[in-house]
């Protein structure tokens, strides 16, 4: 928990709305929208930022065009503020909890459904799309918690669970789709053998993370990674980190990461703690990085959290024709050169 400044600088709408206004339900929903507290009737607090300021302004607008008056003043409470504090946290742990409610709830259909074996395309597509609507829903409850609420990590934590259980779901869906066919499923599903001649044709080292289509087992050749991969020991090759280094160092594939809003994720840790809310891909952004920047699979995995298996899934779905996965990516020989 992230303790508060001290004193804390409040943005504070009060406003008049006119006897038998419509306007009292759209200011109270739009009040709602931006995380702000009443410390009493008609009158709203949010700790004071640009995008607070903005809000409380185009409020006022909206009230004065209905007819009725506001002000937007900056305060600092000089007796109170500790309640003031806490009913603030309090709107954004209660924000926070229905995220962990809803994503317990996402994390027991998907495990009933595969107690059940059902794996298919139509319910990954519904579950996908819920992760995303879950993911923005937290982005603006974090944008909101400039104060510290208690259960923030927990919700993080519980979003990242999510995305675990619906990758590994998603790779149990793939290997459903490719039993039922030879070769390449015909959903542009790459078999795993595929990406395994990837992964040892880059030449990574032995803590490599191999995506997470590929079942963990302890005994000789592999380790213990947890719930959705193992590291194969492949031959000599640059250690995860330092491939990751050369991936964010390489001047094309940044300009990329930041046209595109990627993130800069820590170097060290499986991919749902790299990567706490789920990255949205967009088929520009992958087609960009691998066919651009000369990525292999598993180099774009590792930059956006996403499995190797989707990423493949998408580009086939825009077009992109995939190079022969045993032999290494551009970005490898153009690396190596420079080395």
């Amino acid at each position: 928990m992230t303790a508060p400044p001290s004193p804390v600088t409040w943005l504070v709408l009060t406003y008049r709305l006119p006897a038998n206004s419509g306007l009292k339900a759209v200011v109270r929903r739009k009040l709602t929208a931006t995380g702000a507290v009443y410390p009493v009737n008609a009158v709203a607090a949010l700790p004071a930022s640009p995008a607070a300021e903005r809000a409380f302004r185009r409020l006022r607008n909206t009230i004065g065009e209905g007819d009725g008056s506001a002000q937007v003043l900056r305060a600092e409470a000089v007796e109170g503020e500790p309640a003031l504090v806490a009913a603030y946290n309090a709107a954004r742990e209660h924000e926070y909890g229905e995220i962990i409610a809803r994503c317990g709830d996402f994390v027991a259909r998907i495990e009933a459904m595969t107690a059940a074996g059902h794996f298919c395309y139509h319910d990954l597509g519904e579950k996908d799309a819920e992760l995303k609507r879950l993911s923005v829903r937290t982005r603006t409850i974090r944008a909101h918690d400039a104060l510290g609420a208690a259960n923030a990590r927990t919700a993080l934590s519980s979003l990242a669970r999510c995305r675990a259980v619906l990758d590994e779901f998603a790779s149990r869906v793939y290997q459903t789709d490719a039993a039922s066919t030879t070769g390449i499923g015909h959903h542009g599903h790459e078999p795993t053998t595929t990406l395994h001649q990837e992964i040892a044709a880059e030449g990574l080292a032995g803590n490599a993370e191999i995506p997470p289509t590929v079942p963990a087992r302890n005994g000789e050749g592999w380790s213990d990674m947890g719930e959705a991969c193992a590291r194969p020991r492949w031959r000599r090759g640059p250690s995860e980190i330092e491939l990751l280094e050369a991936l964010y160092a390489d001047a094309t594939v940044r300009a990329v990461l930041e046209r595109h809003d990627v993130p800069i994720a820590p170097l060290s840790g499986p991919a749902w703690q790299r990567f706490p809310v789920a990255f949205d891909l967009t088929a520009e952004l992958v087609a960009e990085l691998y066919s651009g920047c000369g990525l292999a699979l598993h180099h774009i995995e590792l930059l956006t959290g996403r499995p190797a298996a989707t990423i493949a899934t998408l580009l086939r779905a825009s077009g992109v024709q995939l190079r022969d996965a045993a032999a290494k990516s551009p970005f490898m020989r153009r690396w190596r050169e420079s080395g």
